[in-house]
C-alpha cells in the first residue's frame, strides 16, 4: 500500500510541475506565391511532461481556399486578395503560450512566361517571356523581322493604382533588364529598360506598361 501511495504521489508532483514555457514558430520561408504550399513547424519549450499538441491558425480572414492543417501546411488560395497574412501556433495546454509569424503573398511570376500576341497599326507581334529574359519581336508589317532582347530580368511586385486598367489587371510586376540584341528598332544595347507588367484575373491577357520621357505607352498581350 506504501508504495502504491509514494508512486501516486510522483506522479501528481510531476504533472503539477509540468508546464509550457514558451512557443517558438521555427522561420522557413518568409514569402509565399498565391497557389503554393509550405510546411511549418512549431517548437515548445517546456518543463516536465505537457501535452505538447500545437493548434495552428490564420489571424486575419483570409480568401476560401487559403488555410492552414492542425499540422501546419499551409496552403495559399490562387486568387489570395491579402498582401501579407499571419499564422499563430497556440499550445494546447495552455493558451497563454503561442507564437505568430508573419508571411508574404504575391503573385508568382511564372504567369508571365510563355509567348504572347499582340496586333497594332496592322502589325503582328510576339512576345517571348522567361525567367531572364524577354524578346520583342514584329511578325509582319513594315517592321517585319525586327526584334530586340532584354537579358537578365529582375522582378519586382506591384499593385496596378491605375483606375482606368486597375479592376481588369490588378496585380503583376516591374521588370527591368538590359539591352542586349537589337534589330531594326529604336533601341540601345547595354541600356536598362523597364517595364510594368499586369496580368488580368484568369491569367490570359497581359497589359504591358512602358514609361518613357514622361510618356506612357500601354499594349494588351494575349496567348
Amino acid at each position: 500500500m506504501k508504495k502504491i501511495i509514494s508512486i501516486s504521489l510522483l506522479s501528481v508532483t510531476l504533472f503539477s510541475c509540468s508546464k509550457i514555457n514558451s512557443v517558438t514558430i521555427d522561420p522557413s520561408v518568409t514569402s509565399m506565391y498565391k497557389g503554393d504550399t509550405s510546411q511549418f513547424k512549431a517548437t515548445i519549450k517546456k518543463e516536465g511532461t505537457p501535452d505538447t499538441t500545437i493548434n495552428w491558425q490564420i489571424v486575419e480572414p483570409v480568401s476560401q481556399g487559403t488555410t492552414i492543417s492542425k499540422d501546419g501546411k499551409l496552403v495559399i488560395d490562387a486568387n489570395e486578395k491579402a498582401s501579407e497574412i499571419t499564422i499563430r501556433a497556440i499550445a494546447a495546454d495552455d493558451t497563454t503560450k503561442s507564437n505568430s509569424y508573419a508571411i508574404k503573398i504575391t503573385l508568382n511570376p511564372k504567369v508571365f512566361y510563355g509567348i504572347w500576341h499582340s496586333s497594332r497599326d496592322g502589325n503582328n507581334r510576339t512576345a517571348t517571356i522567361t525567367p531572364d529574359s524577354w524578346e520583342f519581336r514584329h511578325q509582319d508589317g513594315r517592321f517585319y523581322g525586327s526584334f530586340y532582347t532584354i537579358l537578365g530580368l529582375k522582378w519586382v511586385p506591384v499593385v496596378n493604382d491605375n483606375p482606368a486598367t486597375k479592376d481588369d489587371f490588378p496585380e503583376g510586376y516591374i521588370v527591368s533588364g538590359s539591352i542586349n540584341k537589337v534589330y531594326k528598332v529604336d533601341a540601345q544595347v547595354g541600356v536598362l529598360e523597364t517595364n510594368y507588367f499586369f496580368i488580368n484575373r484568369d491569367k490570359t491577357k497581359l497589359l504591358r506598361v512602358m514609361k518613357d520621357d514622361g510618356k506612357v505607352d500601354e499594349v494588351i498581350w494575349s496567348k
